[in-house]
Formats: C-alpha cells, structure tokens, sequence
C-alpha cells in the first residue's frame, strides 16, 4: 500500500478553476492549493498556465491580471495587479520574482504603507508589461509602468526600473543589457 505524501497539497485543476470566480481560465491550467490569489474576478488565465507553491497574485483598486498561455508562475512569486499585469503567452517568472505595478511613491509621500489613510498616500501605478518569450529570473523585481519587450531574459537578483528592449539578456540594479539574443523562434 502506497502512503500518501501529506507534504504535496496538489494542484486546483481546470475543472474546479473554472467553478472559482476567475474571469477567465484556459484549458489545462494548474494552481498550487498552496498559493494565495486575491481579486479573482479580475483575473484572466490562458491555457497551459502553472502557478506553483507560494506565489501571491493579488488584484486590487480597480486593476487586473492578464496571463496568456504557456505561463509558469514558480515558487514564491508575486505579482501585485492595482495597475495592471499582462504576462503574454510562453512568459514566465522563476522563483520570487516580484511584479509590481503599483507601489507608494517612496521620495514624494510623508505616508507610506498600506495602513496610511488611502486618500493621504500618493501611490504609483502602471501597466507592466512583459512580452513573448521572455523571463523574469528568481529574485528579480519588476516596477510599476514597465514594458519586457519579447524574448527579454532578465537574469536573477535584478532590478527593471526602466523598459527592456526586445531580445536581449538584461541584468543588475538596475538592469543593463548585457548580451544580445537569438530571435530565431
């Protein structure tokens, strides 16, 4: 008799992420029972997307998430949507790579953080953008307004505080080209 690994909590399949109330969900897509999403409604799920343990997704003050398909979504992942994520199809994010696309204007605001009164915080959204074929390596952090142009690489430990350029490997605080890639898809 086989024991049952009890460390596994399993996947949320397409069948019962189509009885939650996502916008939208594709076929064959995976969600770890492990993960947190918050803003459901709000969320489109293309085909073929896996999000794995521990990824916080989490929409909210009218934004939305946009996931094509042939997404992975690895451990410990975060992408906050207040003012938009589109990740196109064959994207992906390693693990504890961070999006955000909407964050407290840190230079301008006396108060900061999401226990300040909303109305006396200045905060900064942006639609983030990231391409075809492009990556988002572990530990990396996206800003708020950002484009990743297709078949971007962003190597680990980065930070994108500016628009990447199509086909190319980025890497650093902040994140510089640092090699061309092959675009022959």
């Amino acid at each position: 008799m086989k024991k049952q690994n009890t460390f596994d909590a399993g996947y949320y399949e397409t069948a019962e992420l189509r009885n939650m109330a996502f916008k939208s969900v594709g076929d064959e897509t995976m969600i770890s029972r492990r993960s947190t999403i918050i803003g459901l409604e709000q969320i489109e799920l293309g085909s073929n997307v896996r999000i794995d343990d521990f990824a916080t997704i989490v929409v909210g003050d009218g934004g939305y998430i946009r996931i094509g398909s042939q997404v992975h979504i690895a451990s410990h992942s975060s992408i906050l949507g207040a003012g938009g994520v589109v990740m196109d199809d064959y994207s992906g994010l390693s693990q504890g790579a961070r999006i955000y696309s909407a964050t407290d204007d840190y230079i301008n605001s006396v108060y900061l953080g999401p226990m300040a009164p909303l109305e006396e915080r200045n905060i900064i959204k942006g639609l983030v953008s990231i391409g075809r074929y492009s990556i988002i390596g572990s530990g990396s952090i996206v800003l708020p307004g950002i484009k990743v142009e297709e078949g971007v690489t962003v190597g680990a430990l980065s930070m994108v505080n500016k628009n990447l350029k199509s086909w190319g490997v980025y890497h650093g605080n902040p994140a510089r080209r640092v090699f061309d890639k092959n675009s022959n898809k």
